[in-house]
C-alpha cells in the first residue's frame, strides 16, 4: 500500500494537469525529497554531529572555572630541612597529597590537610603532588611541585635525623628495634640519646632497643648530640599481639582515566591483627600515584602500572595492575564513558526520531 499525499491548490497544479506524489511503504513520508527537501539531510548532518559531540571529552565546570593551585611548583633545599607547601583549593571537595619518591623526600600532613611539611632526606629530585576531587564530581584536579634536594653547605654537622618507623605496637614483655638515622651521611658527631615519655608502659635502651612493659602508649624519642636534633615514635603496647599473615587487595586488575580515581582496598588478614597499617607505593609515578589511603590517580595514559600495598608487620605485599586510559569512549568495555561526557546527548536521537514521525 502506498501512503499518498496532496500539497494545495496552487502546488497541486501544474498546467492543466493534477499531479499527486506518493511513496511507496518502504520510503517514508519525512525521507521524500518532494516534502522536506535538504532538511532531511540537514536532520542526519545533525544527529551525526551530536553522536561525535558526545565521543568528544569535556571537562567539568569545576575544572573550568577554578583550579587548584599550590602555594609554589618548585623549591630548592638542602638535606635535613624542612618547608611548608600549602594547597589553594577552588572550593568544597576532598584533598590528598603524594610524593612520589619517599626515600628523598616525605611528607606530614596537617589537621586540616590543606598544609604539609615536606621533610628532605637525601639528594635527589621528587614530586609532591596534591589531588583535590570537587564535590559531586570524579574528576581529579592535580597540582605539583618539584622539589630539588641538594647537599648540606655544611656536610660534618647534623642537620637532622629519621627514626623508622613512626608508629608501631609492641606486645608487653616483647621487645622490638627502632631505627634512627642521622642526615646528611658525611656528619661527623652521629651520637644519640634515646628516651621514653613513661617508663612504666615502654622502656627503650640506648641502641634503640623498646621493651613493652604495661598496656598503654608511650613516646620513644631520639635526640642528636650535635645540633639537639629529635624524632619521636609513637608506642603502643598490647596484652596479646595479633601479627600479620597476609594482605589482599579488592582488585588485581583493575583501569582508572587520566585525572580520574580508583580506591584501591587493602585487607589485611587475619582480621583482628594488631598492626595493620599498610604503605602504598606505584611502580611509575608520572602514569599513576597513590595516596597512602589507597586512592589511585590516572596522570598519563599509555602503560599499565602496578600498585602495591605492603604490610609494616611482615613486609606482605599484594598488588594491583593498573591500566590508565585516555578519558574517551571505551567500546571494550562496554561502551563505558566517563562521567564528564556529554553522553545524555545521546538521548536525543530516538526523541528527535520520534518528532519526525509524528510530523
Amino acid at each position: 500500500m502506498c501512503l499518498k499525499s496532496v500539497r494545495n491548490e496552487a502546488s497541486l497544479h501544474n498546467g492543466n494537469h493534477l499531479v499527486v506524489y506518493s511513496a511507496p511503504d518502504s520510503q517514508p513520508i519525512w525521507d521524500n525529497p518532494v516534502f522536506f527537501g535538504g532538511t532531511a539531510m540537514r536532520v542526519r548532518n545533525l544527529l551525526i554531529s551530536l553522536f561525535l559531540l558526545c565521543m568528544l571529552p569535556v571537562p567539568s565546570l569545576a575544572g573550568i572555572n577554578s583550579v587548584l593551585r599550590l602555594d609554589r611548583e618548585t623549591a630548592e633545599t638542602e638535606v635535613g630541612k624542612f618547608f611548608s607547601v600549602s594547597a589553594i583549593l577552588p572550593g568544597a571537595g576532598s584533598l590528598w597529597w603524594t610524593s612520589n619518591d619517599l626515600s628523598i623526600a616525605d611528607i606530614v600532613a596537617s589537621s586540616d590537610n590543606k598544609l604539609v611539611t615536606v621533610r628532605a632526606w637525601k639528594t635527589g629530585i621528587a614530586e609532591i603532588s596534591a589531588h583535590f576531587s570537587p564535590a559531586g564530581s570524579e574528576v581529579v584536579q592535580s597540582a605539583s611541585c618539584r622539589v630539588t634536594v641538594v647537599p648540606n653547605s655544611n656536610p660534618e654537622r647534623v642537620a637532622a635525623v629519621r627514626i623508622t618507623p613512626e608508629v608501631t605496637a609492641i606486645e608487653k614483655g616483647k621487645s622490638t628495634y627502632l631505627r634512627a638515622t642521622v642526615v646528611p651521611e658525611t656528619a661527623i658527631d652521629k651520637n644519640l640519646r634515646w628516651e621514653t615519655s613513661d617508663s612504666r608502659i615502654a622502656t627503650v635502651s640506648q641502641q634503640g632497643l623498646v621493651r613493652g612493659i604495661a598496656p598503654g602508649y608511650a613516646v620513644i624519642r631520639v635526640v642528636t648530640d650535635d645540633g639537639g636534633f629529635s624524632a619521636e615514635c609513637s608506642v603502643e603496647v598490647v596484652d596479646n599481639e595479633v601479627r600479620v599473615n597476609g594482605i589482599s587487595l579488592n582488585h588485581t586488575s583493575t583501569y582508572v582515566y587520566t585525572n580520574g580515581t580508583r580506591q584501591l582496598l587493602a585487607y589485611v588478614s587475619p582480621e583482628n591483627a594488631t598492626n595493620k597499617r599498610v604503605r602504598w607505593v606505584s611502580s611509575n609515578w608520572n602514569y599513576a600515584s597513590v595516596s597512602q589511603a589507597g586512592v589511585v590517580v590516572g596522570n598519563r595514559s599509555g602503560k599499565t602500572v602496578v600498585i602495591s600495598a605492603i604490610t609494616e608487620d611482615g613486609g606482605y605485599v599484594a598488588e594491583c595492575i593498573v591500566k590508565v586510559r585516555d578519558d574517551w569512549f571505551d567500546f571494550g568495555e562496554g561502551c563505558s564513558v566517563q562521567s564528564s561526557s556529554p553522553l545524555a546527548l545521546l538521548l536525543l536521537l530516538p526523541l528527535l526520531s520520534l518528532f519526525l514521525r509524528r510530523k
